[in-house]
């Protein structure tokens, strides 16, 4: 610090130059590929996929079911697997520019590698951000289908949270629970038709409820009044989003091991998904965890990723 006082660095320019060490010794910047919006086609499915059981009627053609034939020319998974990691972010936020006021949001770096996601420092383009996560999402999920990766759903591992008889519950139970990639594209469509505050009050949020509702039943009633209101709406948005985008991340690793995408210096055991929260202090939030499963874990012999609320 005092060589570069003597050279005539001023106490903000040091700052800066401190806080960018920082941020490059956990973040490694890229630049996205600029590629048009990829759709997401509907009843999309793999030759021989297992979905097929239900979907092929006698006599029906490929055309019908709405097939995908193995394509002739090979098929580099890891390329494949970066452009979804580039594309997805770590809940939705990656480093695809130096100036970080340009992100989706912050993520803050804990000991025993957790992270935290939030949306908090974004003070004005909350709505256009969350668009533009959405469109990188649906274009990655385009992208793991031209790879082969999936049909047109993908599996987040979650902690049970729902018991007939509440006497016999066990927080440790993890259930496997499907999310159709028409979810994602309904959202893209709901939170694009919102314009402003007013708008946003009476906005149209079927899926983000549906999603959250779904995956953690009574998050929903603990993030949204009755009469919601548009910070509260800004929350569900922002988490269904970032459970999007990290689950997504997840099951192209097939669920297990820490995270660790192409643009982090190191892997992360722990996610807090913290909407536009800045702390988790009396907010409600989701966590993504490793877990140990003991039906599997001896053929695993790996941790696989748990969602809780």
């Amino acid at each position: 610090l005092r060589e570069l006082k003597n050279v005539g660095y001023t106490h903000g320019e040091i700052a800066e130059l401190l806080l960018e060490e920082a941020n490059d010794s956990v973040w490694i910047c890229f630049t996205l590929d600029s590629r048009p919006d990829l759709e997401v086609p509907p009843f999309h499915h793999l030759e021989g996929c297992v979905h097929q059981l239900f979907l092929r009627r006698p006599f029906e053609d490929d055309a019908t079911t709405g097939l995908s034939r193995p394509s002739p020319e090979h098929l580099d998974l890891e390329i494949v697997r970066i452009q979804i990691q580039r594309l997805c972010g770590l809940g939705g936020i990656a480093p695809s520019t130096r100036e970080m006021d340009k992100w989706h949001g912050s993520v803050k770096f804990g000991g025993n590698s957790v992270a935290l996601a939030s949306c908090a420092n974004l003070d004005t383009g909350i709505i256009s951000r969350l668009v533009n996560v959405l469109k990188l999402f649906c274009t990655a999920l385009a992208v793991a289908q031209g790879g082969k990766l999936c049909c047109e759903s993908f599996t987040i591992l979650r902690y049970r949270a729902w018991f007939e008889d509440e006497d016999a519950r066990d927080p440790w139970v993890v259930e496997v629970s499907r999310v159709d990639f028409n979810l994602a594209v309904q959202l893209l469509a709901e939170v694009q038709a919102i314009t402003d505050d007013t708008n946003l009050q009476t906005a149209d949020l079927r899926a983000a409820t549906k999603l959250v509702d779904d995956l953690f039943p009574g998050l929903y009633n603990r993030t949204v009044s009755t009469n919601a209101k548009p910070l509260e709406i800004l929350h569900i948005c922002s988490l269904a989003v970032q459970i999007l985008t990290t689950g997504f991340e997840s099951y192209i690793q097939a669920h297990e091991d820490p995270l660790q995408p192409c643009f982090l210096d190191g892997p992360i055991k722990k996610v807090k998904l913290l909407r536009i929260s800045a702390t988790t202090e009396q907010n409600p939030f989701v966590a993504a965890t490793l877990k140990e499963l003991t039906c599997m874990g001896e053929m695993l012999l790996k941790p696989v990723l748990v969602f809780s609320a």
